[in-house]
């Protein structure tokens, strides 16, 4: 999960001349909350902070047990963009109330989320 936040970091969320500056900046991560154990890992807390940095609002999806889960509360700047789901089945129960929040989180909602 490092890994992929600093590749979102550099290769999605990079400042350069074609950044829409007018368009918030909105991650969702799906995740168990275990990072892979490697000999490079970075502590997620440090592989999120260039994100927050670029001002990045993360969310995260916690599918599964609370296992993990403490660990994925580091990539979010608020308690309350953590949404807990025991399954697929659930994520899909709850997908409206997550798209709405997402694109809230950018002042204005931009989709109509009744189609």
């Amino acid at each position: 999960m490092d890994r992929a936040l600093s590749l979102a970091a550099e290769k999605l969320f990079s400042d350069g001349e074609d950044t829409r500056k007018d368009i918030p900046k909105i991650l969702v991560v799906l995740s168990d909350g275990v990072n892979t154990d490697s000999a490079d890992a970075v502590a997620l807390d440090n592989s999120v902070a260039p994100l927050h940095r670029s001002g990045v609002r993360v969310f995260v999806v916690a599918v599964g047990s609370e296992k993990g889960r403490e660990n994925l509360y580091l990539l979010t700047q608020r308690k309350e963009d953590l949404y807990a789901v025991q399954s697929y089945d659930d994520l899909a129960l709850q997908l409206r109330k997550i798209s709405k929040d997402t694109c809230e989180s950018g002042g204005t909602m931009r989709y109509n989320l009744e189609g």
